[in-house]
């Protein structure tokens, strides 16, 4: 158990800045959110259907080194949306949805779901780094299959 927790400080051999993680999401995974009706730019999207707002944000830990993707929506009465509820879908954001109206983006059982790419400011993984090509994948699949996913139950309540 203590060794586990210890591995996450080990220095690997593979580590990357924000700005090639963000190269690599824009090159992989942005142009998979954009096919499937999102609009908006890096590190917020949203889509628009029949009043229901979907809503996509890159969140990156301001002490750098890895990064999560939140999901969020807005129903067509935009009563989940504070503090304003006639906000045009193209300026909402994430932190003004309510909580239970907002998830993590592979996040399973409670998780909390961050990717790493590289360390922190203070010279740490936060967990084990991911190649920031793998990264971006993951992310266009977790997209297509869960966040979709979540958005149609989102959707048909």
């Amino acid at each position: 158990m203590i060794n586990s927790f210890l591995d996450r400080f080990k220095k690997p051999h593979l580590s990357a800045d924000r700005k090639t993680m963000e190269l690599a999401l824009k090159g992989q995974c942005i142009p998979v959110i954009r096919k499937q009706g999102f609009k908006g730019s890096f590190p917020n999207f949203y889509r628009e259907d029949e009043g229901f707002v979907a809503l996509v944000n890159f969140q990156f830990i301001s002490s750098g080194g890895s990064f999560c993707v939140n999901l969020a929506y807005t129903n067509p009465e935009r009563s989940n949306i504070h503090p304003q509820s006639n906000t045009a879908a193209k300026n909402i954001r994430i932190y003004s949805i309510n909580l239970n109206d907002r998830c993590r983006m592979g996040s399973v059982n409670g998780e909390d779901p961050w990717f790493c790419f590289g360390k922190t400011n203070y010279g740490m993984f936060r967990s084990k780094p991911i190649p920031v090509k793998d990264i971006a994948l993951k992310c266009s699949q977790l997209f297509l299959s869960e966040a979709e996913n979540w958005w149609l139950e989102k959707k048909n309540i």
